[in-house]
């Protein structure tokens, strides 16, 4: 939790205005951002960027060098590819306001 609180005092105030304070954190664009898993056997974890184009670019990584390996991805309870490199989320469908 460290860590989490030094990434935080990097945010700006706008940023941290805008925050929802369920938030962990605020992903910054166009960065890759891992995140580590609560584990004690390896080291595993995901790789989350925020694009340009306000999608999410995600991969799955495992070991010491961070290296990423394909995952099962599923959709909605449905599987899609049980070997991808990574998933895009793209961005959303405009919102009602």
């Amino acid at each position: 939790m460290k860590e989490l609180n030094t990434f935080r005092k990097f945010l700006t105030e706008e940023e941290e205005g805008n925050k929802i304070p369920e938030a962990a954190l605020i992903l910054p664009r166009g960065e890759k951002i891992i995140l580590q898993a609560e584990e004690q056997d390896y080291k595993r974890g995901l790789i989350v960027e925020l694009t340009d184009e306000g999608g999410y670019k995600i991969n799955y990584w495992y070991g010491d060098d961070v290296k990423v390996y394909p995952a099962e991805v599923e959709v909605d309870g449905v599987s899609i590819k049980d070997d991808a490199n990574e998933v895009y989320i793209k961005f959303h469908p405009e919102l009602e306001k």
